[in-house]
């Protein structure tokens, strides 16, 4: 996968360096020998986090435009902001923060890239399967028509912003749902799970388009440095599963049963909206573009990537 990789090293301004998935993604690149910009809000703690090589800024993504410091020399940047979309019900303020924290700065991105002398190389921006909206058994290519609701909106107009920035290459990654034992969805499964108490949601009939983090981290890495691509991909697994699915594999992986499903009424009283958008909706996206221009995935199986995670 690597040997189409550049040799070189760069100046790379990441932002959302302290999550899930900017932690693995700095790590990676200060082993490669890239020089990195950091920005966050709380510049202190990135230095503390990643060490004296980084160059961290203050940066507040809803709020500020990007330092010029922080753009100098930068010849690529990979943008992971983003508002967690959680697990309680969305309020009006919740979900406002949710679009601001795409949009805002994803318009920040994009002025700034506009600045930039010589030009940016690239720009690599996370977007979601959640532009596809709910869509049952369709099978979802990056060709595929955005759907509706909130999420979808969100996701079009997130792209919108980043579209507008000026380089050479802006490729969107349209992540599903990520697999880690440390964070996101998984984490939040294995309590009841190896409780023996976890079980589907609603019918378990709804598509889980759903990625290893490995294969994400690599995923981002591959098209900073693979110059020949560009545009939109889906950053998901090639093997989607339906919920059902999803739940015996995690139950038989931890050795557990999974005897106690989770009414869909029950998960709309409790959660409202985000139980629709996000729990029960169905997505079977597959990574067409990823896999036609020479992606590998290590973990292209459930259970191949349950088993690394949860050993």
């Amino acid at each position: 996968m690597f040997s189409i990789y550049r040799e070189h090293t760069m100046k790379i301004l990441i932002t959302g360096a302290s999550g899930l998935i900017g932690t693995k993604v700095t790590q990676k690149l200060l082993n490669q020998g890239h020089r990195l910009v950091l920005l966050g809000r709380d510049p202190i703690r990135l230095t503390e986090k990643f060490g004296p090589s980084v160059t961290a800024f203050a940066w507040d993504a809803t709020r500020d435009p990007i330092p010029n410091d922080a753009l100098s020399e930068v010849e690529a940047i990979i943008h992971l902001v983003g508002e967690t979309i959680g697990t309680l019900r969305w309020s009006a303020e919740t979900k406002r923060a949710i679009l601001d924290s795409r949009i805002k700065s994803g318009q920040a991105i994009a002025q700034a890239s506009q600045s930039l002398s010589p030009r940016l190389k690239t720009l690599i921006s996370a977007s979601a399967v959640g532009i596809y909206g709910n869509r049952g058994n369709d099978l979802l290519t990056e060709n595929s028509e955005p759907g509706s609701g909130f999420l979808s909106d969100v996701c079009q107009k997130w792209e919108s912003a980043v579209s507008a920035a000026s380089a050479d290459r802006t490729i969107l990654l349209r992540f599903g749902i990520v697999l880690s034992e440390k964070g996101g969805a998984l984490s939040k499964m294995l309590p009841p799970f190896k409780l023996g108490v976890g079980g589907r949601l609603g019918s378990g009939e709804q598509w889980m388009s759903w990625i290893h983090v490995d294969d994400l981290v690599e995923m981002i890495l591959w098209a900073l440095q693979t110059s020949s691509i560009n545009g939109v991909f889906n950053a998901t697994s090639p093997e989607p599963v339906t919920n059902q699915r999803f739940t015996e594999v995690l139950a038989s992986t931890l050795r557990r049963p999974a005897l106690l499903p989770v009414p869909a009424i029950a998960l709309k009283l409790a959660l409202g909206e985000m139980a629709e958008e996000t729990l029960l909706v169905s997505q079977r996206a597959v990574p067409e573009r990823a896999q036609t221009q020479g992606f590998t995935f290590q973990y292209p199986s459930l259970v191949g990537a349950l088993e690394n995670l949860l050993s």
